[in-house]
């Protein structure tokens, strides 16, 4: 009972803000429709306040099943309100049409509100009168025999905090298989792309950040488990544990919150969001996306064993591009061509085409109005390449693009992507892929197109991937050291064999992230490079043989974590002084030879170090898991840094 409170509260706070709207799109303009929404409005808000006054605690034993079922109904009234709004925005509803759903609500919102009204009276007589059990009082509801899990308990008795009221996001979290590790941006960019995430009133924070205390209150209260933290010690994967799983699988299920193949066979007209898996009905090709399907908001496709293992049942052209109101297209490298009728999609947010096959695209995938992250392992059609001339694409990307990741694209023989990325002005996130079939006009033109990425933003991210090609087109590239922000990206990575250190990364001094992987260069050439970055906070290397690597006093004053990884072997020294900001420290090599407390590795200084992670197999060694765990356990940090064993990541 109390989820269902709390589930419906969250659903009414997506609808109030699309009222609202309209409301004042309809400013000064007196008419039927503009005093039938805010009727509605208002009744929403009678609903709510007659739902704060039930005592959640008197009431859980003798809860009425018609109260129960009342609550779920109003989930879907205010989920019918959101989806009216949506389809007069995007031209699915006439005017006419419009305003005659707006008069049928406003008439059940004004039923439901009184419908709670006679439901709180029963409860509250029945409260009143003589004890009863759930056993022999025929008017407990089914929902009070579920039991909420504890930490849910905790969650909804926390009224200080908004989570409580946006329990969607929790609800999301179905979305995902049960053995599924939730990565924190997907989830995030989701909850977003529906606009599951609403911030207070007198909250100025970004909804990204709102997003982020979301899912810092889940895993604080223990409802998600971390799986593994990213480069800034933030929760990277997560996942559910199978109670919490069960329980809100059940709440989904019952308001139609969520669908995967499999729940039903028959009267699946409904349905807001949708998940595919290989387990699925979908993977013995029985599955059609119906055009019916017009309410859903999010597909999500999990990968299958084989990429072509969905070809005859995902029939993108006459079936998903039909789902205009789609927000976050999900599609796990079960396709090679996205065709041109996605612009017909013009709601969606987020599309996802996974990064184990490449995906051909068109130019009109890059128009969608609201799009903001475009991911995959993308080419762009040969007959669309002359279309970086055209005035109205550049007009757009330059001035009406919302497109602010773009991870990623192969380069090829194709100028495509590269001629169209420098007039994408939002772009905070790239990353390339350079084949074999990467010319050195190409390259010539990717360098260009990197340096006008890196002079022109703060903060971006840029990943390139060159094990295919040559990263000798890096020599010559420059950082923008004559402009107004020298080094205003804040990440960079690179995966490929360089023939020396590039200079461009250390003129980049305002850079805080840096990753690179299999150069080929050696550890004290990485180093020396990166000497001029005072204030990097993270770094990994990935190398064959960093040897020989040394960590010196004064290098990298303020960096928080490293991850040294050395697939054959890793001779590092960190001097003592070294590294004295250190929260996080991973030496990952079966053949570690460095030991705590030697000239090798000196770590007693590092006042902030807080774990130390090695390679899975040496934690059979009981020498050297000896020497680091006593290191760990003379440490004068309190609590003692942890020493974890994993495996390379």
């Amino acid at each position: 009972m109390e989820f269902g409170v709390a589930l419906f509260g969250a659903l009414v706070t997506n609808a109030l803000p699309k009222l609202l709207a309209m409301m004042e799109k309809n400013k000064g303009h007196p008419s039927p429709l503009r005093e039938n929404v805010r009727s509605i409005h208002e009744n929403l808000g009678l609903i709510q306040a007659a739902i704060r006054t039930i005592n959640v605690s008197s009431i859980g034993r003798n809860v009425t099943e018609l109260q129960a079922v009342g609550i779920a109904q109003l989930g879907r009234l205010a989920a019918d309100i959101e989806d009216c709004i949506d389809c007069f925005h995007i031209g699915k509803m006439s005017p006419k049409d419009f305003s005659r759903k707006i008069e049928q609500l406003k008439g059940r919102t004004k039923e439901k509100h009184e419908e709670l009204q006679r439901s709180i009276k029963t409860a509250n007589e029945i409260t009143a009168g003589p004890a009863t059990s759930s056993a022999t009082h025929p008017a407990v509801g089914a929902a009070a025999s579920a039991a909420v899990p504890r930490q849910l308990q905790v969650l909804l008795g926390n009224t200080t905090g908004s989570m409580p009221s946006n329990l969607n996001c929790l609800l999301y979290f179905c979305m995902f298989p049960c053995d599924h590790h939730v990565e924190r941006n997907s989830l995030i960019r989701r909850w977003l792309a529906e606009g599951l995430v609403i911030a207070e009133r007198d909250d100025r924070s970004s909804l990204q950040d709102v997003a982020a205390r979301y899912l810092e209150t889940l895993i604080t209260n223990k409802i998600i488990l971390p799986i593994k933290e990213s480069n800034n010690g933030k929760v990277k994967r997560s996942e559910t544990p199978e109670e919490i799983l069960e329980y809100i699988s059940r709440q989904s299920r019952s308001t139609n919150f969520m669908t995967f193949y499999g729940d039903r066979e028959e009267g699946m007209g409904y349905i807001r969001r949708l998940s595919v898996r290989p387990n699925s009905a979908a993977g013995n090709g029985v599955l059609n996306v119906p055009h019916e399907f017009c309410y859903v908001r999010t597909l999500a496709v999990f990968p299958a064993e084989e990429p072509g293992n969905y070809d005859d049942v995902l029939d993108f052209p006459k079936a998903i591009c039909d789902l205009l109101m789609l927000k976050y297209l999900s599609l796990g490298s079960s396709i090679v061509r996205v065709p041109r009728r996605v612009e017909k999609l013009k709601m969606l947010e987020t599309v996802d085409l996974g990064k184990t096959v490449v995906v051909t695209v068109y130019s009109e995938i890059l128009e969608l109005p609201y799009l903001r992250h475009l991911l995959g392992k993308l080419h762009l059609c040969t007959d669309d390449i002359w279309l970086w001339r055209k005035d109205n694409l550049r007009k757009f990307l330059s001035k009406d693009s919302r497109l602010e990741t773009l991870s990623g694209f192969v380069t090829g023989k194709s100028k495509g992507f590269i001629k169209l990325m420098r007039h994408m002005k939002r772009l905070k996130k790239v990353k390339i892929w350079c084949d074999s079939a990467t010319d050195k006009a190409n390259l010539k033109k990717l360098r260009q197109c990197i340096e006008i990425f890196i002079g022109e933003g703060v903060g971006r991210s840029l990943c390139i991937d060159f094990q295919e090609s040559s990263g000798q087109f890096l020599e010559s590239l420059q950082a923008p050291g004559s402009r107004p922000s020298p080094g205003s990206i804040a990440s960079l990575k690179l995966r490929g064999k360089l023939p020396k250190f590039p200079d461009f990364i250390g003129q980049m001094t305002g850079i805080k992230q840096v990753c690179l992987s299999m150069t080929n260069l050696s550890g004290d050439e990485i180093i020396g490079g990166l000497s001029t970055l005072t204030i990097l906070e993270y770094l990994k290397l990935v190398e064959q043989n960093l040897e020989p690597l040394v960590i010196r006093p004064a290098q990298f004053p303020i960096l928080k974590r490293i991850c040294l990884v050395g697939v054959t072997s890793l001779g590092i020294e960190i001097k003592a002084m070294a590294l004295p900001a250190l929260v996080s420290l991973h030496l990952i090599c079966e053949t570690l030879g460095a030991h705590p407390g030697t000239p090798s590795v000196e770590i007693m200084h590092m006042a902030e170090l807080k774990e130390i992670g090695l390679h899975s197999a040496l934690s059979l060694n009981a020498v050297i898991r000896g020497r680091w765990e006593a290191a760990a356990g003379g440490h004068p940090n309190t609590p003692k840094p942890l020493v974890s064993f994993i495996t390379c990541p």
